[in-house]
């Protein structure tokens, strides 16, 4: 079992080396596809190939360089995520290597209950979700009316726009807060 002590020492040993094909892949997959070339190596250079790799992979994975996420992390990161305005860091995949991939953990709608609702200048509402975050309204309606415990449905449209609905009352243009 390696001490702490070890894994720091492998930890700066592997940090100056260059994953393979770094210039066009991130360090993670780079280490992916270095494990993944194991198995097209000869009978006699496989485990110690495999061994190279996993020792690389494992200590990248110590030394906090990558991180293996799952796709229901994934899902939960991109719902707390949702309706924010953000760069495109392709931090969940870009979804063209697997046409599956981004489909699966799209979020595209939420649905939560409104945990805080009150009433913001000029008619607007500003409300609270169970998941966390906060919207506002950014249109008056006098049809929508958000209470503590009502259950809401957000869609994202087009053009980064959001609507929120209530029920069966009628979907007004929302923004995220926080």
């Amino acid at each position: 079992m390696p001490t702490r002590a070890t894994a720091l020492i492998a930890c700066l040993a592997l940090a100056p080396l260059p994953a393979a094909a770094q210039t066009t892949e991130s360090r993670g997959e780079g280490l992916v596809s270095a494990l993944a070339a194991c198995r097209t190596a000869a009978a006699d250079q496989r485990l110690a190939c495999y061994e190279q790799a996993s020792v690389a992979l494992i200590s990248a994975r110590d030394c906090h360089e990558i991180r293996i996420v799952d796709r229901e992390a994934v899902q939960r990161a991109k719902r707390s995520l949702f309706g924010f305005s953000l760069p495109h860091l392709n931090l969940f995949g870009t979804g063209k290597e697997d046409p599956r991939a981004d489909s699966d953990t799209d979020v595209r709608e939420i649905t939560s209950t409104v945990t805080s609702a009150r009433q913001a200048a000029y008619g607007l509402w500003a409300f609270g979700l169970a998941e966390g975050g906060e919207w506002q309204s950014t249109a008056e309606s006098p049809t929508f009316d958000p209470r503590k415990g009502d259950t809401v449905t957000i869609k994202a449209g087009m053009l980064g726009r959001y609507t929120a609905k209530i029920g069966k009352g009628r979907a007004v243009d929302v923004k995220r807060l926080r």
